[in-house]
């Protein structure tokens, strides 16, 4: 959680997130949800987005997803698993 919104932040619970970390916490959701539904098992799908991936730098799915270009190379991972096309 401290990599999208930092504790202090989560600690004293602002109304609103900045606008990056608004940005994050999407990211990091449509990454989620992208493993989700390709899987259709948490638990396969959170080995997927713990598990550092060549395709990607070498970086976990989640790490990835920090940044937009990451987060995009993660979904085209998964969209290559998801059609078939090996990845």
């Amino acid at each position: 959680m401290r990599r999208i919104v930092p504790e202090a932040t989560y600690k004293h619970r602002r109304e609103r997130l900045s606008p990056a970390e608004s940005e994050r916490t999407e990211r990091l959701a449509r990454v989620v949800a992208m493993a989700e539904n390709v899987w259709q098992d948490q638990d396969q799908a959170r080995r997927f987005l713990t598990t550092p991936h060549p395709e990607i730098g070498g970086k976990t799915p989640l790490d990835a997803a920090l940044t937009e270009l990451g987060a995009r190379q993660a979904e085209e991972v998964m969209a290559l698993i998801l059609y078939g096309l090996a990845a």
